[in-house]
């Protein structure tokens, strides 16, 4: 009996991936067997009756698509603040699928609430983490996630306690430490509260008294204070989980003028404010996350890029000098 180990008690009932093989002891027996992806499988291996025992030496064999690249399970992409997988022409991770899934890569995109707390986001994460496992019949995923959806993957991780089905999780600016504009915007920090808040409901496309509560909860979710306070503490990293972050770097144009604030990106007007606020009052950023506070476990480096350019916006423009891809 050759069967998934999901569909094993429906194979053993006549179901099976093959037809039963019959052989003697020591006999050799070939089976051919198409997989609906690349990556890892577990096959269970049985002889039909229970009681009569058996041990089997296996050896496999790549017959076709051996070229393919993947990764060892599934990537789950998890997207950021007005996140979607597709509107229109136009997908949060431009150009993503079409880039990789030709080359083996499986992957799935997760749809979240476009903005909210990452407690409600985080559900809605677990509960496609578990639909789209069973749709690739995988042991586990990798999780990508993008600005909140980094936190959003942790939040599933730890305090959900998915780490037994999530072998890493990758984070590209996601603000592990909090963003400032977030604390100045709802007033948990000194400063222009009312100017800061206008931008990121601007940016955000909050119009509604729904969708600016949403938003507000999301700005919380992403504040200094709470992430360093409340969220960190009550979400360690999982052992058995590998932890990569990497980050973008923007510039403003009067940076140019010193070479040592040089980076090779002009920042996107949608954003500039952002960039000025956390320029002055923490540093290096790419438009809405500092360097520092996106840095988590073994952190890879820079991108020369704006939060923006990042995933690919819009539409697939980006500065020169960075190719998301």
């Amino acid at each position: 009996l050759v069967a998934y180990p999901d569909l094993a008690p429906a194979a053993a009932a006549g179901e099976p991936l093959v037809p039963v093989l019959e052989s003697s002891q020591g006999e050799a027996a070939v089976v051919a067997l198409e997989v609906p992806r690349s990556g890892e499988f577990a096959l269970h291996v049985a002889p039909l009756d229970d009681e009569a025992g058996g041990t089997y030496d296996l050896e496999l064999r790549c017959l076709s698509g051996c070229e393919r690249e993947t990764t060892r399970f599934p990537t789950v992409w998890v997207h950021g603040w007005t996140g979607f997988e597709n509107i229109g022409p136009l997908e949060y991770f431009f150009g993503v699928r079409d880039h990789i899934e030709p080359l083996g890569y499986p992957l799935s995109v997760a749809v979240l609430d476009p903005y909210n707390s990452s407690e409600v986001r985080g559900g809605q994460l677990a509960e496609q983490v578990d639909e789209f496992m069973v749709e690739w019949r995988a042991r586990k995923i990798d999780l990508i996630g993008h600005s909140q959806g980094g936190i959003d993957s942790r939040y599933v991780i730890s305090t959900l306690g998915y780490g037994d089905r999530v072998s890493a999780l990758l984070t590209i600016a996601s603000p592990h430490h909090g963003t400032y504009i977030t604390d100045l915007a709802l007033g948990l920090a000194p400063g222009a509260a009312e100017e800061a808040l206008s931008f990121l409901l601007n940016l955000l496309g909050a119009v509604t008294a729904q969708a600016k509560s949403d938003a507000k909860a999301s700005f919380y979710s992403l504040s200094e204070a709470y992430m360093e306070g409340e969220f960190n503490p009550q979400n360690p990293d999982d052992p058995g989980v590998h932890y990569i972050s990497y980050t973008g770097r923007t510039c403003a144009a009067i940076d140019f003028l010193d070479p040592k604030k040089m980076c090779n990106d002009y920042v996107d007007p949608l954003i500039v404010l952002g960039y000025d606020i956390l320029k002055v009052a923490r540093g290096p950023n790419d438009g809405l996350v500092t360097i520092e506070s996106a840095m988590w476990g073994e952190f890879r480096g820079e991108m020369i890029a704006d939060h923006i350019d990042e995933v690919g916006q819009i539409g697939g423009i980006t500065d020169a000098d960075f190719d998301h891809l």
